[in-house]
């Protein structure tokens, strides 16, 4: 592990220990699940951690990790603690750090800023994928897009986001965030068998998963840098929902370091 990824394995380990504490179920997601499979730990060129939780569960962290995480050490970073927030979904930011991994697209609205965990809530849905989900993705992805810009943590760079940055001014923070939050809702049913990860950079589609790809009831674990952390129960068809053949690797052109620290 590079200086960065040893940073941000010690901020897994700390969710890890305290979701385990409090019976909080979450699993690996994305880059870090891919990078558990394929390479037992982190994709050599990335730099962050990913877990995705049960909507329950998503707000059962949110609600005790605000007052039970050592605040001197990390900041749990939502709509709900974090002024002006910039992200539709849980950070769990460290606060002590050296300075040399910061996200300077946020640094006019917060100091803390340095190295991070991305928790994604997992929402129900009645389908693999329909109509109606992928306009709500859309929709997703604008308000996304809208909250960055009004709050100016991206520069609008096409046609599009212009168009988008001139009608920031008409919405407020309070009010994207919470057209959000309806829209991660919008098909909640007791009877739903699928669970959607609409938070994340990928179509909507590639991240809804019937809920038997993710629970059984054991818990499943994989090897992560030397340590077991939990994953969904057929990781393996996941991973190739979102990747498609991801046993192999990109060429070297791909492999670029998402976060920019």
């Amino acid at each position: 592990m590079n200086e960065l990824q040893a940073i941000e394995f010690s901020i897994l380990k700390d969710l890890d220990a305290f979701c385990r504490k409090h019976k909080i179920s979450y699993f690996l997601a994305e880059g870090t699940l891919l990078g558990a499979i394929r390479h037992h730990g982190f994709i050599p060129w990335d730099d962050d951690i990913d877990v995705m939780m049960p909507r329950a569960d998503y707000e059962k962290f949110l609600q005790i990790a605000s007052q039970e995480i050592d605040s001197e050490a990390y900041q749990v970073q939502h709509a709900s603690t974090v002024k002006n927030y910039w992200s539709p979904f849980i950070k769990l930011r460290l606060l002590k750090h050296s300075g040399l991994y910061s996200q300077a697209h946020i640094a006019h609205l917060t100091e803390a800023n340095g190295p991070v965990l991305d928790i994604f809530p997992l929402d129900s849905v009645p389908h693999s994928s329909s109509l109606a989900q992928r306009f709500n993705g859309y929709y997703i992805v604008f308000l996304r897009k809208l909250l960055l810009l009004k709050l100016k943590a991206h520069k609008p760079k096409c046609v599009r986001t212009r168009l988008i940055a001139f009608l920031s001014p008409f919405y407020s923070v309070t009010g994207i965030h919470q057209r959000l939050d309806r829209a991660y809702r919008r098909f909640e049913r007791a009877n739903n068998q699928y669970l959607t990860n609409w938070g994340s950079y990928y179509p909507a589609h590639r991240e809804t998963f019937h809920i038997d790809s993710l629970f059984s009831d054991e818990v499943r674990y994989a090897p992560f840098e030397g340590e077991q952390f939990p994953i969904p129960i057929r990781a393996e068809e996941v991973l190739e929902k979102i990747y498609g053949d991801y046993m192999t690797p990109p060429d070297l052109d791909s492999q670029v370091n998402k976060r920019h620290f």
